[in-house]
C-alpha cells in the first residue's frame, strides 16, 4: 500500500502533465508536513531526552 501511494502508481496510467502535477503537490504536502514538525522533532524529544540537537552547523543552513 506504501508503495503504491507514493509511486501514484494509479494516476500514472493517465496523462503525464496530471501525474506530475499530482506528485509535486503530493511531496510539496509532505515536505511542508515533516518541515512543521521539526520543533516537536528538536525540542521535545531530542533536547529533553538527550540532550542534542541537530538544528546548528550545515544541516542548518542547508535546512533553512
Amino acid at each position: 500500500m506504501v508503495a503504491s501511494v507514493l509511486n501514484h502508481r494509479t494516476i500514472a496510467r493517465r496523462d503525464g502533465w496530471r501525474v506530475l502535477a499530482h506528485r509535486l503537490i503530493f511531496y510539496g504536502f509532505v515536505t511542508s508536513s515533516l518541515s512543521a514538525r521539526r520543533p516537536l522533532l528538536d525540542a521535545d524529544i531530542l533536547a529533553a531526552l538527550w540532550r542534542c540537537t541537530f538544528w546548528r552547523g550545515d544541516f542548518y543552513l542547508w535546512f533553512s
